[in-house]
């Protein structure tokens, strides 16, 4: 069975905003995961797929609103219609044919926390 989860930027914090990922709740108006309140913004959920990490040993995972890079073109993941794309400036790819035919992909960071690797030429 597929692993349904959300991720989401909790804002309030005596760190710093944290993500959070877990099961996605709304209670009146507030956007929960986990039961910590995150910005409705930043929430995105788990594609599905993971990847080796570029500098070390562990497993991450992708998540709507992360940044791939192929090439010189940076991409944002997002849910179609017809299931997770990664959408580039002129065009969309389905993210499961991205993985397949391309092995110089790599996962930049996320909308978020990086915007500006979107207007990087």
């Amino acid at each position: 069975m597929r692993e349904i989860i959300f991720r989401g930027k909790e804002k309030d914090t005596p760190y710093g905003p944290l993500w959070r990922c877990g099961d996605l709740t709304h209670n009146f108006n507030s956007v929960l995961i986990n039961g910590h309140v995150v910005d409705p913004e930043t929430v995105g959920q788990y594609t599905g797929v993971t990847y080796p990490g570029q500098t070390d040993t562990l497993i991450h995972k992708i998540w709507e609103g992360d940044l791939i890079r192929v090439g010189n073109f940076v991409g944002v993941v997002a849910y179609d219609c017809d299931g997770f794309v990664v959408k580039f400036s002129d065009f969309n790819v389905s993210l499961f044919r991205l993985l397949i035919d391309t092995p110089s992909l790599e996962h930049v960071g996320n909308v978020h926390d990086n915007p500006e690797l979107l207007t990087q030429k």
